[in-house]
């Protein structure tokens, strides 16, 4: 079962961060199937000021350098409670902290994450902001390399919860917290299982003079097992038959992935954080990387931490 219970909204005081915001009460809103945890969710609404720059103004300021820090912080509070207020769906019943942070978001996003018992990271893809700035930089970047944190990036308007999600599955070792933590997310939604076959050494197997009808064979063969790994999989998850959909392809596994988003409308795609390969650089460096940065829908980014030695990355 998945717990969360605790989000944390990475808002920039960008005009996006009105959807961000938007997207963490309507997750915060949602209720489960019986089967799973019920979605109560506490709000952290946290901005980082970069007021630390200041320091080197210090010689300049003088002694009106709290002073000027001081109505900094109030100024981004200030902003952040009216952002707050005016989403849609910000209603009675949700416990929301407001949270302003002196330090610059690319460390300070992390040490929040790291320092509290956050469940899932909500941030933005778009805005003037940091975000804007370091998507596949160093706040994301730091993230999805070295949290065992869920990462939501918001892409649209949040007036709703997830209707479309697409799930891609490549039986790495999360593969099962990936299905459940989007089935906790979303669990309303029609799920499509998604998985890109590779058939190993295709051209050179031509090459070498293999059959066409051969390499069809091993194609189907790898399509069977696919399929009945993905209703295993589905079936510990504690998904119903009748909550998913299944799409075998082929193809690179990046590109697949994006041109069935677009092709079909998902308002989400779900990923692991690692493939199964360990050896690749599969998390910002691969498939992960171009999906997030091309997909025109929400990404969720799933990591397990039962698996420690998978979150070891080098900067």
């Amino acid at each position: 079962m998945v717990n969360i219970e605790n989000i944390l909204v990475a808002a920039d005081l960008s005009p996006h961060s009105s959807s961000v915001i938007n997207r963490g009460f309507v997750l915060a809103k949602t209720q489960p199937k019986s089967r799973l945890t019920i979605f109560h969710a506490t709000g952290t609404i946290f901005h980082a000021t970069g007021i630390d720059a200041l320091n080197v103004l210090r010689d300049f300021l003088g002694e009106k350098q709290d002073s000027v820090k001081n109505k900094i912080l109030q100024d981004a509070h200030d902003q952040l409670a009216a952002l707050v207020a005016a989403v849609p769906a910000n209603q009675d019943g949700i416990t929301v902290e407001l949270k302003v942070d002196q330090g610059f978001a690319s460390a300070a996003v992390p040490r929040a994450v790291e320092n509290s018992a956050i469940d899932l990271v909500v941030l933005g893809a778009h805005g003037s902001g940091f975000i804007q700035r370091v998507l596949l930089g160093s706040t994301a970047s730091r993230l999805l390399r070295k949290s065992t944190c869920p990462v939501l990036v918001v892409k649209r308007e949040a007036y709703r919860s997830y209707q479309r999600v697409l799930i891609a599955v490549d039986f790495s070792p999360c593969s099962e917290k990936v299905l459940r933590f989007a089935h906790a997310i979303a669990p309303h939604a029609d799920f499509v299982l998604c998985h890109v076959c590779d058939v190993p050494f295709h051209e050179k197997m031509e090459y070498a003079g293999v059959s066409e009808d051969l390499i069809l064979h091993y194609q189907v063969e790898a399509r069977k097992r696919a399929m009945q790994q993905l209703r295993e999989l589905a079936h510990t998850a504690g998904l119903a038959v009748s909550d998913y959909s299944i799409a075998i392809l082929y193809g690179d596994a990046s590109r697949t992935i994006l041109d069935h988003e677009e092709k079909y409308g998902f308002d989400l795609v779900v990923m692991g954080k690692h493939g199964s390969h360990m050896t690749e650089e599969l998390l910002l460096g691969s498939v992960t990387k171009r999906v997030l940065a091309s997909s025109q829908a929400d990404m969720l980014v799933v990591v397990d931490h039962r698996y420690p030695e998978l979150l070891v990355e080098k900067d």
